[in-house]
C-alpha cells in the first residue's frame, strides 16, 4: 500500500468511516436519506444555508457531523461545526466556490457508502 494518497482516496477513506460509524446506529436511515438530499439542497440553496438548515433541524443523523469534519479539516481550520457557517461565509468567494466543490465531491462518497451499507 502507498504511503501517500491523493485527494479522493482520502475523501473516500474519511466517508467510509463516517457511514461505518454511523450504520450500527438508530440514526442510520436518517443518515442514509440526508446524505443523499444534501446535495441537492447545496446546488439549490449554497453551502452555508444548507448547513445552517441541517443545523437547525437537529436531525440529519450525523451527515453534517461528517461533512464539517472533512471540511474543517481541508479548511485547516480550528472551528468546529458549529462554527462552519461562519467560516464559510467570513471567506472570499473562491473560498466558497472551493468549498462547495469539496462538499459535493466529498458527498458523492459519502452518499455512495450510505445507500450500499444502511438498509432501507
Amino acid at each position: 500500500m502507498s504511503l501517500t494518497s491523493n485527494l479522493d482516496q482520502r475523501r473516500a477513506r474519511h466517508a467510509w468511516k463516517a457511514v461505518q460509524k454511523a450504520k450500527p446506529g438508530p440514526a442510520a436511515p436518517k443518515f442514509r436519506d440526508e446524505s443523499k438530499r444534501l446535495p441537492v439542497r447545496i446546488m439549490t440553496s449554497g453551502l452555508g444555508a444548507s448547513i445552517a438548515f441541517l443545523n437547525a433541524k437537529k436531525s440529519d443523523g450525523g451527515v453534517v457531523d461528517a461533512l464539517a469534519d472533512w471540511l474543517l479539516r481541508e479548511m485547516k481550520s480550528p472551528a468546529t461545526r458549529e462554527d462552519l457557517v461562519g467560516a464559510i461565509v467570513e471567506g472570499s468567494s473562491d473560498d466558497l466556490r472551493h468549498h462547495t466543490g469539496e462538499a459535493l465531491a466529498y458527498l458523492q462518497w459519502l452518499t455512495r457508502f450510505a445507500e450500499a451499507e444502511i438498509d432501507k
